[in-house]
């Protein structure tokens, strides 16, 4: 009976789980389909200088005077595109004092290699747009192509870590030593520390975990900043250094011992042999000196 109840909850936590992921997918792809169409439209606008219909877009929350500025920026970047390719790099939901406001973030390239970042927000109570944010980071792109290389090279040591770490593990499994799965675990540990450098600030991180966190270089767009993460499998390191200095288990610190023992008998009957084999050569060449004389 107690089997049956606990496969009963298992399928029904499954179930509720398998229910949450496919609607959370749902409302991501509904919320991402409906801000594409607006920021499509809202840029269309803007190449086409159509600024009446542009504010018609967003005029629930900000007066003309506001657009104003927002306008001139956007003409401005625009002026000499003709179109644009756009690209969703981020999503997000957020519910503060029963306000659900959703921020999906898009990438645009012109066609004159410009290239924009753009945080549209909606909510379901404002018609239109509820908040839009350029930032023009063409400068910034070109400045962090070279993260790209670095990632490659990142990417190979992040791959050797690891194989180290499998390597290490299966070592410590194989040996008969003291507090094994101990080890085992340390050897799991793996250390990351990680920089980010933006336009006015540098700020350091680092934590422990499992060595399969991957070392990187990223350029965040939404804060200009770039971020180095180096992680090192400092357990996998610890063991190869002082795996052969560990103590043995009993049973196989005896058996140690015995091959020991075993190994200086047989050093001593081979001396033994040796000097008894001298010996007889000796006497044997004393008898025919002897028979000679």
């Amino acid at each position: 009976m107690r089997t049956t109840s606990r496969r009963k909850f298992t399928i029904l936590i499954c179930l509720m789980l398998t229910f949450m992921l496919l609607l959370g997918s749902c409302t991501f792809a509904e919320d991402s389909g409906e801000s594409e169409k607006l920021c499509k439209e809202f840029i269309d606008y803007a190449l086409a200088d159509d600024k009446a219909s542009a504010y018609n877009m967003i005029k629930n929350v900000t007066s003309e005077e506001e657009f104003e500025t927002v306008w001139k920026y956007m003409r401005d970047f625009l002026k000499d595109s003709t179109s644009y390719e756009l690209k969703q790099t981020g999503w997000n939901k957020n519910v503060n004092d029963g306000v659900s406001t959703t921020t999906v973030v898009f990438e645009i390239v012109t066609d004159d290699e410009k290239i924009w970042q753009v945080r549209l927000l909606t909510r379901p109570e404002i018609e239109g747009i509820a908040g839009v944010y350029f930032t023009d980071v063409t400068e910034f792109v070109a400045k962090t192509k070279w993260t790209e290389t670095v990632n490659i090279v990142l990417s190979v040591t992040s791959l050797a870590a690891f194989g180290f770490t499998v390597w290490m593990f299966v070592d410590c499994m194989k040996r008969t030593i003291k507090r094994k799965v101990l080890w085992a675990i340390i050897v799991c540990v793996g250390f990351a520390f990680g920089i980010t450098i933006g336009k006015q600030n540098i700020a350091f991180d680092w934590w422990l975990g499992t060595p399969i966190a991957s070392s990187g270089v990223m350029a965040n767009l939404s804060s200009l900043s770039v971020t180095l993460t180096l992680a090192i499998p400092l357990g996998a390191i610890i063991y190869f250094f002082v795996r052969k200095k560990l103590p043995l288990k009993e049973s196989a610190q005896n058996m140690q011992d015995t091959v020991s023992d075993n190994a200086s008998l047989s050093d001593v009957n081979s001396e033994i042999t040796a000097e008894t084999e001298a010996n007889t050569e000796e006497k044997t060449e004393k008898i025919e000196n002897n028979e000679n004389e």
